[in-house]
């Protein structure tokens, strides 16, 4: 017992002759001595080595082992980490390989799930994890740690130099893009919340599933749309990716959303990317918009009947221009006393926006809709019957199920074995859904209106020259 004290000083204080010494006498427990003191192998990763002693530390470790050191042990108390999990959290990249050489598995896991790999990722060891990643089954790169995440969700949420950077290491080591955290988020959903880009770029890049969901029906889109203000250049490229805009019951409102925060780039990235038409319940966005006595008053709306009373013109115009028009703006909308009351009301307010929204109305109201137009609408209308049903309560609906509406609009008009056009018409893939942003406020609505799609800076969400310049 008194040997093993000595030898746990000698390793402290890095006299290697003291360690040779008690080592040889075969006095010492090598492992440990039942007492809830840390073995000799894990004192000498956690003892007060400086880093330009690594020679010395390493020294060390081998004779350790020479002597028969567990070299997998445990630390006592809960935890429970091994030599290599300290050394890897502590950026200790030579005792990492120097027990690497002596044979110590970097796959085992602590009592609370840690491994080498997570807490290295979690102190932004880059070499150590590139080192890990090498000699790791492709298995274990997916362990949860302590906290329920995955290593690629703990790279993801890291500081961007370092996260693009782990994130190649462990998607080329085989890390799965789309493996679960314990809240069923993924990689790609913390760098989003995280708000970096360029990770969702690298993953995105890689292949990771733009259309995941938790248990709560959230998608990749949904957090990226929540946090709009943010990066629009993050909505673009994940719907670039194949991001379903309409994905569950929770994405229902994103367009009606951005029409009433009058960001047109989202507005058209939506349509442009197949967002579907949809009458939905929108009292709680307007509720800086409309009066309380007409507001609960009003039926599901479109996006074209938001943008009307909002005074969003040039979103009106966009959306008679592609035709993007709902059952209840061919049947209901030109008719309907409640939104023409709005209206007024607010035109006797001087408002000259709700008085052109009248006169849009008008117009709408006297320009018949063609067959092929009624026939879009009632298809479309079909395919969305499930998309527009009551947002479920998620406090009592824990089960993806209960958010996720099942085959998705583009899914449906994929299947359906249309013809090309009518397929580009019905998920709104026209030249007309890609007009630049400058044009809308001349977009004439009482002809026919062609436009060649456009992807400027502007329209994809960046800041042009001429922006930046002002």
């Amino acid at each position: 017992m008194g040997k093993t004290s000595e030898l746990i000083r000698a390793i402290r204080s890095q006299d290697r002759r003291e360690v040779d010494h008690l080592l040889a006498s075969r006095e010492c427990s090598i492992n440990g001595d039942g007492s809830s003191r840390d073995p000799p192998l894990i004192e000498c990763i956690n003892s007060g080595f400086k880093r330009e002693d690594a020679d010395k530390r390493c020294k060390i470790l081998k004779k350790l082992v020479l002597y028969g050191a567990d070299v997998n042990i445990q630390a006592s108390g809960r935890h429970g980490k091994t030599a290599v999990m300290l050394a890897s959290a502590r950026g200790f990249l030579d005792c990492v390989e120097t027990l690497g050489t002596c044979g110590a598995d970097v796959n085992i896991r602590s009592c609370d799930g840690d491994t080498a790999l997570s807490l290295a990722v979690e102190s932004e060891h880059l070499d150590i994890v590139e080192y890990l990643t090498q000699r790791m089954r492709v298995s274990a790169l997916d362990f949860r740690n302590q906290d329920g995440k995955t290593s690629l969700s703990l790279a993801a949420a890291g500081d961007i130099r370092f996260s693009v950077r782990c994130l190649q290491h462990l998607i080329e080591a085989g890390a799965g893009l789309d493996a679960r955290n314990e809240d069923g988020s993924t990689a790609l959903m913390v760098a989003i919340e995280e708000r970096n880009f360029p990770a969702v770029k690298v993953l995105l890049n890689n292949g990771a599933n733009a259309n995941t969901l938790t248990g709560t029906g959230k998608s990749p889109l949904t957090l990226a749309l929540r946090n709009h203000y943010y990066s629009y250049p993050t909505i673009i490229k994940l719907l670039q990716c194949g991001g379903d805009p309409a994905q569950t019951r929770r994405d229902q409102v994103h367009l009606h959303s951005m029409v009433t925060k009058s960001i047109a780039v989202l507005v058209r990235a939506l349509v442009k990317n197949g967002f579907p038409p949809l009458d939905v319940q929108c009292n709680r966005l307007l509720k800086s918009k409309v009066s309380s006595a007409y507001r609960d008053s009003l039926p599901p709306l479109s996006p074209l009947a938001i943008a009307l009373l909002c005074g969003k013109l040039d979103m009106a115009r966009y959306f008679i221009a592609n035709k993007f028009f709902t059952t209840f703006d061919v049947a209901r909308l030109c008719g309907n006393p409640l939104i023409r009351r709005i209206l007024k009301r607010a035109r006797s307010a001087r408002d000259s926006r709700s008085r052109q929204s009248l006169e849009i109305l008008d117009l709408l109201s006297v320009t018949p809709h063609s067959l092929f137009i009624l026939c879009k609408v009632a298809v479309t209308s079909a395919l969305t019957l499930d998309i527009a049903k009551e947002i479920p309560n998620h406090r009592t609906q824990q089960s993806n199920k209960a958010w996720d509406c099942g085959p998705s609009f583009r899914a449906r008009v994929g299947v359906l074995g249309l013809p090309r056009p009518l397929q580009r018409e019905l998920l709104h893939e026209t030249p007309a859904s890609g007009m630049c942003l400058r044009t809308w406020p001349y977009i004439s609505i009482e002809r026919k209106t062609l436009s060649e799609s456009c992807s400027c800076s502007l329209c994809e969400g960046e800041k042009s020259d001429e922006e930046d310049s002002e």
